[in-house]
């Protein structure tokens, strides 16, 4: 693998999954979900979060789609 941007934010600490759909990376963990624009792979940049109290989870499916 070859590494091509980083992006760090206090909200991935606790991060326990990925998934990616399009141009947007989706990570779960606790106490949220982060999405984060990848679009320009070099500068990923902070869509949004979601907040919620307890454990979240995220797959991405074969057709691109992302279920939460």
């Amino acid at each position: 693998m070859i590494g091509v941007g980083t992006y760090e934010d206090e909200r991935l600490e606790s991060s326990e999954g990925i998934a990616v759909a399009g141009h947007y990376a989706y990570v779960a963990g606790t106490p949220a979900l982060t999405v984060i624009d990848i679009q320009d792979a070099q500068n990923p940049t902070f869509a949004c979060s979601l907040d919620r109290i307890g454990y979240w989870s995220a797959y991405a499916g074969y057709s691109g789609d992302v279920v939460v």
